[in-house]
């Protein structure tokens, strides 16, 4: 399996120690290949990408001139939706906002090496699984057509609506099933088996994989799309969705 590395810090033996880590680290991994470049400013590492070089993973100061690794990481989110982030800082004051970004964890300078090894671990573990689901998992929906099996990733939510479920994709089309004969609930079991699935309610079934913001009134989707959830289910919600994205998977 072979991955990617960007590292952006502007402080060069920061940088360069914190690379001689990782590559130590990737070494113990006899099944992984890992490339890794380093970069001394978020605007080096965006030129690079505008090069249509591409990264699995990001580990960015977030204390840099000119462009704060916040501000970076808001931008590599807008290009890829789907890279892991870990943000390394000499202050905890950040934290909440690396969750904005949703970035799969938050650590420290001086970086503690079994500390970054744990994170790395995790992290390497979920890009395997999201691996495998991505090419062996679907559902399948019987409809009035016939039956469609569709991937978990391209699945935004399901709404129960007059006893059928209606599935809401990435692309904005929609799948309506049969009329139910069970629950909601047991409609969706082999759904709500997976991490990335959540029960809102008793109406909606979403993919935190699939969400960019959780608002009190409404969530937003990788696609721009919005949904609108009751009062009651913003806070369970938000707690499972930044849970998942924070290593919870």
């Amino acid at each position: 399996m072979l991955l990617r590395f960007a590292l952006c810090d502007d402080n060069p033996e920061e940088r360069d120690a914190l690379a001689a880590l990782l590559r130590e680290y990737l070494n113990t991994l006899p099944d992984m290949t890992g490339q890794i470049r380093v970069f001394g400013s978020g605007k080096e590492l965006l030129e690079c990408l505008r090069n249509q070089t591409s990264f699995d993973v990001y580990l960015l100061d977030i204390i840099m001139p000119e462009l704060n690794g916040i501000e970076l990481g808001k931008q590599l989110r807008e290009q890829d939706s789907r890279c892991e982030i870990v943000y390394l800082t000499s202050s905890d004051e950040y934290a909440v906002d690396s969750y904005q970004v949703r970035a799969f964890y938050y650590l420290l300078k001086p970086v503690n090496r079994e500390e970054l090894c744990e994170v790395l671990g995790r992290m390497i573990e979920n890009i395997r699984k999201a691996a495998v689901q991505k090419n062996l998992e679907s559902f399948p929906i019987k409809t009035r057509e016939g039956l469609h099996l569709l991937p978990f990733g391209e699945l935004l939510y399901a709404e129960l609506r007059s006893r059928s479920v209606t599935y809401y994709l990435s692309d904005n089309s929609s799948l309506t099933g049969l009329t139910l004969r069970g629950s909601f609930a047991s409609e969706l079991a082999p759904l709500l088996e997976n991490s990335c699935f959540y029960l809102c309610g008793a109406s909606f079934c979403l993919n935190l994989s699939q969400i960019k913001a959780v608002e009190k009134s409404n969530v937003v989707f990788l696609n721009g799309s919005s949904l609108a959830i009751p009062k009651s289910g913003y806070a369970p919600l938000k707690t499972a969705w930044m849970k998942y994205w924070l290593g919870g998977r």
